[in-house]
């Protein structure tokens, strides 16, 4: 069953017109509708907003398996058949995820609403994305783009926590309240650290030994996600 004849469902079942429910998601009647009729994928925000509203598990929307009914004559297009089985494993991973959390890729963004969602992916998906580590993860969004073309506006990452960020790593970095997606340059020499930008518009922030103080990793980047 589709997710959109899913959530048609709920929304009958609560009594709800498609008026009342584009009103409480705050999108346009046209919108609901094409979610609806399978016309438009949903993101996962929207379809988490959408079980808070009918109070159900996100569950009742996405089967917990999926069964792909492909014939065996037909050849599966992979590297190696190593890559299938890991892809296919159905282990699951708690990753936190923060809807309003902003890391600017550009010249900071304040951010002080920590609600958190915890998502549990399956670990397969996560190696398809090439995560070898599945502790400590959190999912954000990123807003600007001075990191193009490694990561866009819009695009979610996730990151690491808990692990000392190495030269040349992509990390998000807190200072002073701002949160940036920076990659680390350290030199333990003149005691500096740089965050550089890739996009060459925008210029380094650049802390000396007194001003580090202000800074804190929050985690290390491992992948995105570019949602459509």
């Amino acid at each position: 069953m589709k997710i959109g004849t899913n959530v048609r469902s709920a929304r009958v079942d609560a009594g709800l017109t498609q008026l009342e429910l584009a009103k409480k998601l705050n999108i346009s009647v046209r919108a609901l509708q094409n979610y609806e009729n399978g016309e438009r994928d949903i993101s996962a925000e929207l379809l988490w907003n959408i079980a808070d509203i009918f109070n159900l598990d996100m569950s009742y929307f996405v089967p917990k398996k999926v069964s792909l009914n492909v014939p065996k004559s037909v050849p599966i297009l992979s590297p190696n058949q190593q890559v299938v089985e890991r892809v296919q494993q159905t282990n699951t991973v708690k990753v936190n995820y923060y809807p309003n959390i902003l890391a600017s890729a550009g010249f900071g963004a304040f951010n002080h609403d920590l609600n958190v969602r915890v998502l549990e992916l399956e670990e397969g998906f996560l190696m398809a994305l090439g995560l070898k580590c599945f502790k400590n993860l959190d999912l954000i969004t990123v807003y600007g783009d001075s990191m193009e073309p490694f990561v866009s506006n819009g695009e979610l990452i996730i990151l690491q926590r808990d692990v000392e960020a190495q030269n040349s790593d992509i990390v998000v970095a807190n200072i002073n309240g701002e949160v940036y997606v920076k990659k680390l340059q350290k030199d333990p020499i003149r005691k500096w650290i740089k965050l550089t930008s890739l996009n060459t518009m925008y210029p380094d922030i650049e802390l000396n030994e007194d001003e580090q103080k202000y800074l804190s990793i929050i985690g290390i980047v491992r992948a995105k996600i570019r949602p459509f």
